[in-house]
């Protein structure tokens, strides 16, 4: 402690003697240069006119090796606890607007403020508007009076996700006894969700359409102004980021138990060209829907066989091949009805 303070009292008196010096060759600047600058006769005047507190450079000389490295490594400590604290409360933002954002959804309206121009809007033919809403990676649109999907609050649809897990971990169980009849099982397991859709009500259902990005914009504003116009289903939507390669639109129905409407939307999907007939040899004759679905879209292609899948193993996150969080039960098929279910003698 004796060697530090006579090293700060010699590094105090070497301070003053240099500030005194300082002085001294201003004042001789002074009588041999009146025409001193401004700037420079206020960098002058701005020097200290006694002794200062040693800086924390300063100090640093005086400090220990053990002194040093200590106060380094609580300065790095610091930093990390600061950037961790600004992390944790980015994520905590991030879960809360999340939060926000499911306890209060956007509105399906079709006065909603939003109005977004459908794609390629100089071939509309018709006059008709489209209002569109962006919800959560989607574009949608309802008609007059249509509604979202389902009309469930998230405790219901939380109940009812927990149900049909349960028949999935459980038909998880069952395939890994010995000799088990993976067919069987996978069959029984679907037809158990399928009762639990009927049980809970949440029986809503769409058809899956999927395209490419030279085919998206034309299937889309095809879809959406039919959807509109109540010519399909009550609401549709399209995927604003593509899935693979492709792009899906889902046009709902609200009840897959009613073929009839079910039809009535698959029909309707034939009509504008988005989905082909199901009749054999058609071909001839979805080319000519096709330049009948609206004006533009030349060369246009819609899909040859849809498929409608129900919204509960939607929300469940099954789907087929090798995607979705129970893609090791390889459950298929996925979907309630095929295009080619539906013929036009039906």
């Amino acid at each position: 402690m004796e060697i530090r303070k006579r090293k700060n009292e010699e590094y105090l008196k070497r301070k003053e003697e240099g500030e005194k010096e300082a002085k001294a060759a201003k004042t001789t600047a002074d009588a041999t240069a009146p025409a001193v600058s401004a700037s420079a006769s206020a960098a002058a005047a701005a020097a200290p006119a006694g002794p200062s507190q040693p800086t924390a450079m300063d100090l640093d000389a005086f400090m220990t090796d053990e002194e040093r490295r200590r106060k380094r490594q609580e300065d790095a400590d610091h930093a990390l606890a600061m950037q961790l604290m600004r992390e944790i409360n980015a994520g905590a933002d991030r879960t809360h607007q999340q939060q926000q954002q499911q306890a209060h959804p956007a509105p399906p309206s079709d006065n909603h403020s939003s109005h977004l121009p459908l794609a390629n809007p100089s071939s509309t033919r018709a006059s008709h508007q489209v209002h569109e809403t962006l919800h959560r990676g989607w574009r949608w649109v309802w008609h007059d009076g249509g509604r979202p999907e389902h009309e469930f609050s998230e405790e219901e649809v939380k109940a009812i996700k927990a149900r049909g897990e349960a028949i999935l971990r459980d038909c998880g169980e069952k395939l890994k006894q010995p000799r088990a009849k993976m067919g069987v099982i996978r069959k029984e397991t679907l037809e158990q969700l399928t009762q639990l859709a009927i049980e809970t009500k949440f029986v809503s259902g769409k058809w899956l359409l999927y395209f490419g990005d030279d085919m998206i914009d034309e299937a889309w504003r095809r879809v959406a102004l039919a959807t509109s116009k109540g010519q399909l289903g009550n609401c549709s939507k399209c995927a604003l980021t593509p899935s693979g390669p492709m792009y899906v639109i889902c046009v709902y129905s609200p009840d897959f138990r009613d073929r009839q409407e079910v039809k009535r939307v698959l029909n309707g999907l034939r009509k504008i060209g988005v989905a082909a007939g199901g009749t054999p040899g058609d071909d001839q004759q979805q080319q000519q829907q096709q330049q009948k679905g609206g004006g533009g879209g030349e060369g246009f292609r819609g899909n040859k066989r849809v498929h409608y899948k129900l919204d509960l193993l939607t929300i469940l996150d099954v789907y087929s091949g090798i995607t979705g969080t129970w893609a090791d039960l390889r459950l298929s098929p996925v979907t309630q009805y095929s295009s080619k279910d539906f013929t036009d003698e039906e």
